[in-house]
């Protein structure tokens, strides 16, 4: 009977499609300890392109015409998120525990980075085209949120396998220390704009909130906040060979330190132009005048102090049918997340076997922060333990960036002793 180890189970447990499991594990069933390396990374958004991303992180000229494809797709709310991910791990199998069989554990190190992003038409508008197209309008610039997270996790969790003749089934816990490194995260509930139709004034009644970890931290392993979180799956295989799986991942939390700078803004801003007394006195008395410290000590109320960062938790519901065994299997998932941007997803992957040991992974999504996806894997046992998996969950990224709003690769190579 075919059997899933813990290991690919929760590898993924930051990524944005459903976890990745081991189908060769069965031939590696006599193994005692597995190690792994793994990697992942994914961009999505309901109307943002591959061809604008690629502008906006490797530096490029935006024409009209890029912005007028972003704009073909925007709705009065859209989303966009971004999750990168990479790691190592290691799991073993124990004999007996006070005389039960049965058990195992694992231990995982991993380097996690996490956007999540929601912003209306009118944002977007006014960050690409300014203010002057839009006078004489009211414009919404509210129901923004942003939030980054980069953080280190260590992680150690038990498995538990029953298995009859007809049956099996194996249930996980794992626990972890998070060292918090960077984050930010806004909320702007209200942001009502408006320029007058000559340009004369303008105006911004603005309500929301700003956090940041301590500035002079940041880097790699620097340590601004500590967390911890819980992932828990559960797997079970029927008497008729289907399968049914459900994960929780990442329920937890990071606080951030005390020298954390917090902003809580609530004000209505007025701009009518500058007064100038004196020809000479134009660079103080202008650059104080619009100087950033100067609009946000006017604006808002700020000081440091610690806060509490939401993990977003991902929920994971999937079931897979036997076609025909070693041969296609069809798995039909729900997945979705609390405190994020993220729509629910609900996808349709086949594994097919070409031969008994290479599978093909074909793959179509809809939802998450995007919108329709087709994705394409594989994964290959490839002899003396080595098991190898590497795939896109949106290959159309790659293939149609113009059109296409989401992009992402992720691979894993497993070693069984």
């Amino acid at each position: 009977m075919k059997k899933i180890t813990f290991l690919f189970v929760l590898l993924a447990a930051n990524c944005v499609f459903a976890q990745e499991r081991s189908i060769f594990s069965q031939a590696h069933d006599s193994s005692h300890f597995s190690v792994g390396v793994f990697s992942n990374y994914a961009v999505n958004s309901n109307a943002l392109n591959n061809s604008f991303y690629k502008k906006i992180y490797l530096g490029g000229f935006i024409s009209n015409d890029d912005k007028a494809l972003v704009g073909k797709k925007l709705k009065n709310e859209n989303r966009f998120g971004v999750d990168v991910n990479s790691g190592i791990s290691f799991s073993q199998k124990i004999d007996t525990v006070l005389n039960q069989t049965g058990y195992g554990y694992f231990v995982s190190l991993r380097n996690c980075k996490h956007l999540d992003m929601s912003f209306s038409k009118d944002m977007f508008n006014v960050l690409m085209y300014g203010n002057e197209p839009f006078a004489g309008q009211s414009l919404n610039l509210g129901n923004f949120s942003a939030s980054y997270v980069a953080y280190q996790q260590v992680q150690w969790g038990f498995t538990k396998t029953i298995q009859s003749d007809s049956a099996f089934t194996q249930y996980g816990l794992g626990l972890s220390y998070l060292n918090g490194q960077k984050n930010f995260t806004t909320r702007i509930e209200k942001a009502d704009f408006f320029t007058e139709q000559n340009g004369d004034y303008l105006t911004l009644d603005i309500a929301g909130q700003f956090a940041q970890s301590d500035t002079t931290k940041g880097k790699f392993g620097s340590r601004s906040g500590s967390g911890f979180c819980a992932d828990f799956f559960y797997h079970t295989i029927f008497e008729n060979k289907s399968e049914l799986s459900v994960s929780i991942q990442n329920l937890g939390f990071i606080s951030f330190s005390e020298q954390s700078p917090v902003y809580l803004i609530d004000s209505n801003f007025t701009f009518d132009g500058l007064e100038v007394d004196k020809l000479l006195t134009l660079k103080d008395s202008v650059l104080l005048a619009i100087s950033k410290d100067t609009i946000v000590d006017n604006v808002s109320t700020h000081g440091s102090k610690g806060y509490s960062y939401t993990l977003p938790t991902t929920f994971t519901f999937n079931y897979t049918y036997i076609v025909k065994e070693n041969k296609l299997q069809l798995t039909a998932g729900l997945i979705t997340r609390i405190q994020a941007n993220f729509r629910p997803m609900v996808y349709l992957s086949a594994n097919y076997f070409i031969c008994s040991k290479f599978v093909l992974i074909p793959l179509l999504s809809y939802g998450g922060y995007g919108n329709l996806s087709s994705g394409l894997a594989f994964q290959t046992d490839m002899g003396k333990g080595f098991v190898l998996a590497a795939g896109s969950r949106n290959i159309e990224g790659y293939i149609a960036p113009k059109k296409s709003t989401g992009q992402g690769l992720y691979f894993s190579l497993k070693k069984y002793f």
